[in-house]
C-alpha cells in the first residue's frame, strides 16, 4: 500500500500485502491470545509487538476491576517472555485506565510486572 492511494474494501480472501515476500516464514494466529500463546514453543520470536487492550469499556472488551485486568495481562507477560528469543524485544503499547473519571497510566502497572 502506498500513501496516497484510495484503499478499497479487500474480501477476506484477498491478500493484505501485494509485496510480502513469499521466501519468507510467517503465520497470523486468530484467536485468544493465551490459547495461542501457551500453544506455542519457547523461545520462538525475536520481536514481539503488542497493544493490549486498556480496560476501558470497548466494544471488543470487558471491562473489570483493575485487579482483575492486571492478574489476566500478567498471565499473558509471563507467556510471552517464555516465548520471547534470548535476543528478543517486547514493544509493549499501552494507554490509560479511567476509574470513576480519574485517569491511572497503565505503565505504572505494569512496572511491577516487567
Amino acid at each position: 500500500m502506498q500513501f496516497g492511494k484510495k484503499l478499497k474494501t479487500m474480501k477476506a480472501e484477498e491478500p493484505l500485502f501485494d509485496n510480502i515476500n513469499p521466501n519468507l516464514n510467517y503465520q497470523i494466529k486468530n484467536g485468544d491470545c493465551l490459547t495461542v500463546l501457551k500453544n506455542t514453543q519457547d523461545k520462538k520470536f525475536d520481536l514481539i509487538l503488542t497493544s493490549p487492550p486498556y480496560n476501558v469499556g470497548k466494544s471488543y472488551e470487558t471491562k473489570t476491576s483493575i485487579e482483575k485486568y492486571l492478574e489476566t495481562q500478567e498471565e499473558i507477560i509471563i507467556e510471552l517472555i517464555r516465548v520471547l528469543s534470548d535476543k528478543g524485544n517486547i514493544c509493549w503499547q499501552v494507554g490509560n485506565y479511567v476509574d470513576k473519571g480519574e485517569v491511572f497510566p497503565l505503565d505504572i502497572y505494569y512496572y511491577q510486572i516487567f
